[in-house]
Parts: C-alpha cells; structure tokens; sequence
C-alpha cells in the first residue's frame, strides 16, 4: 500500500496518525506490514536541520540589531 500525502495537513502528522493506527487494537494487518520506503524519516531530519537554520539566522540577526544599536547609540 503506497500512502501519498495531499495539500492538508503535514506529512510528519500523516506519518505519525499510519503509526499510530496501525499499532492500535484491533490493527492485526499492521503486524504483517513490511516498511519498504521509509522517507518520513528524512523529512523530519529535514524540518529539524530547517528549524535549526532558522533558529541560527535569527540569533544572528538579533545579535546583528543589537550591535547596530548600541554603536548608534554611542556615537556622539
């Protein structure tokens, strides 16, 4: 069974309602299922690596702001 994502909602919560049905009670078929192509895991590689970039960008910027600041605010 091929599960492809559509315009709602995010691919990592998609991947984590399959698992979590298929563990649930009464999910006997989720027993014989074999993950052949697992690429959720790359997606949230990719979205933690994205949220740490952002992260690092704006500390840099802030940093950056607040230096401008205070160098324009020692000037006489």
């Amino acid at each position: 069974m091929t599960v492809q994502k559509t315009g709602l909602g995010s691919t990592l919560s998609i991947v984590n309602e399959i698992r979590a049905r298929l563990a649930g009670p009464g999910a006997v078929a989720g027993r014989c299922l074999r993950r052949r192509n697992r690429r959720s895991i790359s997606f949230r590689a990719r979205a933690i690596k994205g949220v740490i970039t952002e992260a690092v960008i704006a500390a840099a910027l802030t940093a950056l702001m607040v230096l401008l600041f205070l160098v324009a605010g020692a000037a006489p």
